[in-house]
């Protein structure tokens, strides 16, 4: 747990008080990796390790589980497509980008978050490990 005000933490810090002269400088550290993984998630060409890696790490810092995760890649996909829309380049560039953005999308999602009706463990996605960590046990 990254939050300090629990009892446990709040115990530690008069038994360690050097721990709390730390803890700014390190309490930073969650929302900037946070940050760094929607901005890799937004990008127009991600490729699967970096997206499982962005994705677990939310997982785990966040605890959310595999659905609402889901709807937070493909909000920040959206959003990176409507990005290139008003990026005020030449259309054809405009839309080269929104093309390649909405095909890596279906890649990553195919690769990574969706199970195959082939697949004889349906339990077996990139991604499924990482679900444990995080809330619950929802599959898409």
């Amino acid at each position: 747990n990254l939050h300090i005000g629990n009892g446990a933490a709040s115990q530690h810090l008069t038994q360690f008080p050097v721990l709390a002269q730390q803890w700014g400088a390190i309490s930073h550290f969650k929302p900037s990796i946070l940050q760094g993984c929607r901005d890799t998630l937004e990008g127009v060409s991600v490729s699967d390790e970096q997206f499982t890696e962005s994705v677990s790490t939310v997982i785990l810092l966040e605890g959310v589980d595999l659905e609402t995760l889901v709807q937070e890649v493909l909000e920040s996909r959206l959003s990176a497509v409507a990005r290139h829309l008003t990026s005020g380049g030449s259309v054809r560039n405009q839309l080269a980008d929104c093309v390649e953005s909405i095909i890596c999308t279906l890649d990553l999602v195919h690769n990574n978050l969706v199970t195959s009706n082939h697949v004889t463990d349906k339990t077996k996605t990139p991604l499924s490990q990482c679900n444990n960590y995080g809330g619950s046990q929802q599959r898409v």
